[in-house]
């Protein structure tokens, strides 16, 4: 035993009991850790009376590895995980990887979660600089197992590759964001007597120049119109009066100022003054409800998108930094009008229909059972007065529909459709008004959303995307909780493998 006590490094044991301590003091911020060594007067670690976990940081590692810290929450209530992850940004350069991981209250050691964060960090920082990151998740006991290792250092537990790609995407999702920010301290040489400054690296390599403001010129100025083209009626015209649209363009002095309204309690979502502040509980209860179960993560990745196009019926592309990500708009679409009818309802104007529509007839297109054909009309008869002042939904005595809302400017829905509206309230609860009103704003929302639309109409529809809808979708919408069947953005490319291509041209 004391030849085994010899040869140990009394130093390098100490560092080692002093990394345990930091990371414990950590993890448990609201107990008091102290470390010092006999031989010596100065405290090693000390974390006692902090406020916080992030204070903590700073006093038992350093203030650069603090203020470079992003949070995310890492929780799947399906397999029953929940935690979170501090790590630090692109910005941050240091030399020594640490990482800090605790399961179930217990460190210990993963080589799998490290060579993910390496992986992860690859794309963010340059070489040799390394990142910190500390990993707290808490599972239930019967998915872990601790006996793989005799240090019991090493666990093994169920769902671990979705644990794995949890943590990934949380990452992803913050350290995107933040890959231009990098800034870097000039020390002053004997030739310089200026302070120490900070140099913003804000001049990109070409191949990594990305179109971030919707003032810049994009490529539609250059493109000439191709039914023109076809017709040969453009032969004799000048270049820039090809190059023209016909319409207005996404950048001119109206659209802009559409752009710059604020979302203020007496303006609607399309800036208008507001005719009424109703403050019904149960619309007050229902905002209430999307502003508690909002998705941050997923909502700072959604700010930093560009619109670029559409890539089908449903999908739409859009640029994330250098990436051009392919996403499913239509359930986000429905998501955006719901909580736009919730806000602004009682101050929609009515679109009029030049010929009313019989209800019944509508009906006997959908797929709603006869049956319960008549005890939606009595509805819908007796509460006619209450959808046209909420909703803007005009329905006379005889059951004609002659007018919906406008609930965004310059988009109408496909009305041909309008009897899937009428489907959507066939289980509506018309006695309780809290279930009545969510019922009828989610058969609106869903009516309105973007999905299935011809190929004709995608160029409407690009233009009301990129001058109203992505603007009020960016600036005022709550991303809700994610589902299981929601569909993950999916990268198309990215713009350093575009440049390759061009390059060789």
């Amino acid at each position: 035993m004391n030849m085994r006590q010899k040869s140990y490094n009394p130093n390098e044991t100490f560092a080692k009991i002093a990394d345990v301590i930091r990371a414990y003091s950590i993890h448990y911020e609201k107990l008091n850790f102290s470390l010092f060594r006999i031989d010596k007067s100065q405290t090693q670690v000390r974390s006692w009376n902090l406020p916080d976990r992030k204070t903590i940081i700073e006093k038992t590692f350093s203030k650069e590895v603090s203020s470079n810290i992003l949070t995310s929450k890492l929780t799947d209530e399906e397999i029953g995980v929940d935690g979170e992850i501090f790590f630090t940004s692109s910005v941050y350069c240091g030399k020594k990887f640490i990482l800090l991981i605790f399961i179930n209250n217990r460190l210990i050691e993963s080589k799998q979660i490290k060579q993910i964060i390496e992986s992860i960090y690859e794309d963010f920082l340059p070489r040799g600089s390394r990142p910190w990151v500390y990993i707290n998740i808490t599972m239930p006991g019967r998915n872990i197992d601790v006996n793989v290792h005799p240090t019991k250092m090493e666990v093994q537990f169920l769902h671990d590759e979705r644990i794995y790609d949890l943590i990934k995407k949380k990452m992803d999702m913050f350290l995107i964001p933040t890959k231009t920010d990098r800034t870097m301290s000039v020390v002053p040489t004997f030739l310089s007597n200026h302070e120490t400054s900070v140099i913003d690296l804000n001049e990109y390599p070409t191949h990594q120049m990305v179109r971030n403001d919707n003032t810049s010129q994009k490529i539609d100025s250059f493109l000439a119109n191709i039914e023109e083209i076809r017709s040969g009626n453009n032969e004799n015209k000048p270049l820039q009066q090809q190059s023209t649209p016909n319409k207005k363009t996404p950048d001119s002095p109206d659209q802009k100022k559409s752009l710059k309204r604020k979302f203020v309690t007496n303006e609607t979502i399309n800036g208008r003054a507001k005719r009424k502040n109703c403050n019904l509980r149960s619309m007050m209860l229902l905002y209430d409800e999307i502003c508690g179960n909002k998705d941050v993560d997923f909502k700072n990745l959604l700010d930093t998108l560009i619109f670029v196009g559409f890539s089908s019926s449903t999908n739409i592309i859009v640029q994330s930094q250098e990436n051009l990500l392919s996403m499913d708009f239509s359930q986000l679409s429905e998501d955006l009008f719901y909580q736009i009818i919730i806000r602004d309802y009682s101050n929609f104007d009515v679109d009029e229909f030049e010929t009313p529509i019989d209800i019944p007839s509508l009906l006997q297109l959908s797929n709603m059972p006869p049956e319960k054909w008549e005890r939606l009309l009595i509805a819908l008869k007796n509460m006619r007065e209450m959808l046209l002042d909420y909703f803007g939904i005009r329905i006379d005595e005889n059951y004609n529909l002659s007018g919906m809302p406008k609930i965004l400017d310059n988009y109408r829905p496909e009305f041909n459709k309008i009897y899937k509206f009428f489907e959507e309230l066939e289980d509506t609860n018309w006695n309780e008004e809290g279930k009545c009103l969510k019922s009828i704003t989610k058969a609106l929302a869903k009516f309105y959303s973007f999905s299935n639309y011809h190929r004709d109409e995608l160029e409407y529809l690009r233009e009301v995307m990129e001058n109203t809808v992505f603007p009020i979708f960016k600036s005022h919408f709550f991303m809700p909780q994610l589902s299981d069947d929601f569909s993950e953005p999916v990268k198309l490319t990215s713009l350093p493998a575009l440049y390759k291509v061009f390059e060789r041209c």
